[in-house]
């Protein structure tokens, strides 16, 4: 959502990182927050194509998008696995860190998952993997 809108109910930038902004609203002026740097490296795996989806169920719209890409992803092939990491805690998001949707290490998106964009990244690394095999 835009900065402004924030804004407008009293919350000021805190950090900017990327395409992320940051803010607080303060109800007390000693408080304080920033970005955690977290490294998750979701596992790849040999013989199969890994989709690791990390999220909360915070966002309806985001919680739709993610639960339709899994879907397309698990009918692709029996060689595609799903891992899911539902945040809940804030120990979660220290380990996984943000929401986030990978195929095998790589995290092809921001924001909702471009369906045919995620088809065809995934048939391509299924193509790398088993190119020797008919």
């Amino acid at each position: 959502m835009p900065r402004k809108f924030f804004e407008h109910f009293g919350f000021e930038l805190v950090q900017s990182k990327g395409i992320s902004d940051l803010m607080l609203k303060r109800f007390d002026p000693k408080a304080e927050v920033e970005f955690k740097d977290v490294k998750f490296n979701p596992k790849i795996i040999d013989n199969k194509v890994n989709v690791t989806v990390v999220h909360s169920k915070r966002c309806p719209f985001m919680t739709i998008s993610y639960n339709k890409a899994i879907e397309v992803a698990k009918n692709i092939s029996d060689r595609v696995i799903i891992t899911e990491h539902i945040l809940k805690t804030q120990e979660d998001i220290l380990r996984y860190g943000d929401e986030n949707f990978y195929v095998d290490d790589e995290a092809p998106f921001i924001g909702p998952i471009k369906i045919e964009k995620l088809k065809d990244i995934i048939k391509e690394k299924l193509k790398e993997k088993f190119k020797n095999i008919k």
